[in-house]
This record gives structure tokens, C-alpha cells and sequence, in this order.
């Protein structure tokens, strides 16, 4: 597969989950589909490794451009991953604390 459509996938995946997550109302819907829109933008970058260099008019990808588009999914990734978990600790405390002063 060339690498214009592994970039353009790589730059709407974000974009449509964007668009998602702005409609979603409920944390634990939209935490997750965050964490699997952060893998499959990490997933599509880390096939570029494989895929021929691209230089187009506005885009320029070549080995140096996808190292460093791997590494910041990755961390977008590990990110994600790591929001989701930690909200759900957060939520759960809450609603403890508030169980336990509205119960009074």
C-alpha cells in the first residue's frame, strides 16, 4: 500500500472521532472510544514503516517523519489509555464522597 492513503487515514481517523466524541454525552462511552480511535491511529502509523516515502505539494513523509508520527501516537495512545483509567478512579471516588455527604 503507498503511503498517501495510510497518511490520509492516519489524519481523518482523529478527525472523525473528534466529530464523534462531541456527541457523545456518557464518559465511559466516550473514554472508550477515544482509547480505540488513540490504537487505530497508532496502528495505521505504525504501518507506514513499511510503506514507500511521500512527497507531495503539502505533505512530506519520509523515515525520519514517520519515527516521530509513530512516537506521538503512541504517547496520544498511552495517554488516552491512561485518562480513561484514571477518570473511572476519579468518577468512582466521587460518587462515593457524594453518596456519603448527601446520605446526611
Amino acid at each position: 500500500m503507498t503511503a498517501l492513503p495510510l497518511l490520509q487515514l492516519v489524519l481523518a481517523i482523529p478527525l472523525g472521532s473528534a466529530a464523534c466524541l462531541s456527541l457523545i454525552g456518557n464518559y465511559r462511552w466516550a473514554a472508550r472510544l477515544n482509547v480505540l480511535a488513540c490504537l487505530a491511529t497508532f496502528i495505521t502509523s505504525a504501518t507506514l514503516f513499511r510503506a514507500a516515502s511521500y512527497g507531495g505539494s503539502y505533505l512530506l513523509l519520509d523515515d525520519l517523519n514517520v519515527v516521530f508520527l509513530v512516537l506521538n501516537n503512541f504517547v496520544g495512545f498511552t495517554t488516552a489509555w491512561f485518562s480513561a483509567s484514571s477518570r473511572r478512579a476519579i468518577c468512582a471516588s466521587i460518587m462515593r464522597c457524594t453518596r456519603f455527604c448527601c446520605s446526611a
